[in-house]
């Protein structure tokens, strides 16, 4: 009877062990991955933040979805060489208020991705300047736009400029701008840029 008895805690604790780590690793693969680290390209001035953008508005955010995989490299040579990798992105409903560049119209309701996701696994800069967008607020965005895809903010710093009653609030490394400027400002020397 003992050894029967021995036998049944013995399975037990194998049965838990098996449990726990099955459970451990389905856990560990979605929840803890390492943050992701990105090289941005950093602009010396407006005009070449300018230049790089498909589009610069001022929009608001309407709906955020994180942990969305898209496959940002889907060119031939990618495709042949099997790097056509889905890669994890936060992708932002939002609302074009006002048009300062580009091929778009007021109204217009846009996506735009940023690379990571801030609660499984996010990106270094955006996460620590707290840049992931949130309903509600309202930014003047700069985006470059790739085939097939969201829109891309050139980086979190410069690309993505939060504002409160309509004034700019600098998150992060950003000298063309600072905390405190105002929108029409800011929009004003957009403009003058635009031929």
């Amino acid at each position: 009877m003992n050894k029967i008895l021995e036998n049944k805690r013995i399975a037990l604790v194998l049965l838990l062990t098996a449990i726990l780590m099955i459970a451990g690793a389905i856990f560990s693969s979605n929840y803890f991955k390492p943050p992701i680290h990105v090289d941005y390209p950093y602009y010396a001035n407006l005009e070449a933040l300018f230049d790089r953008s498909s589009i610069i508005v001022v929009a608001e955010v309407e709906h955020v979805k994180g942990n969305v995989s898209l496959k940002v490299n889907s060119d031939v040579e990618s495709m042949a060489n099997k790097d056509d990798l889905s890669m994890i992105y936060t992708v932002s409903s939002v609302r074009v208020l006002d048009v300062l560049k580009g091929d778009i119209l007021q109204n217009d309701l846009i996506s735009v991705k940023q690379l990571g996701d801030k609660t499984i696994q996010p990106e270094m800069g955006t996460s620590q300047i707290d840049g992931y967008f949130k309903a509600g607020q309202k930014y003047i965005l700069f985006l470059r736009r790739y085939d097939n895809l969201p829109y891309s903010i050139l980086n979190p710093w410069q690309g993505a400029l939060l504002l409160d009653s309509d004034q700019i609030i600098i998150r992060g490394e950003n000298p063309l701008f600072k905390t405190g400027d105002s929108l029409t400002s800011v929009e004003d020397q957009i403009i003058k840029l635009n031929p």
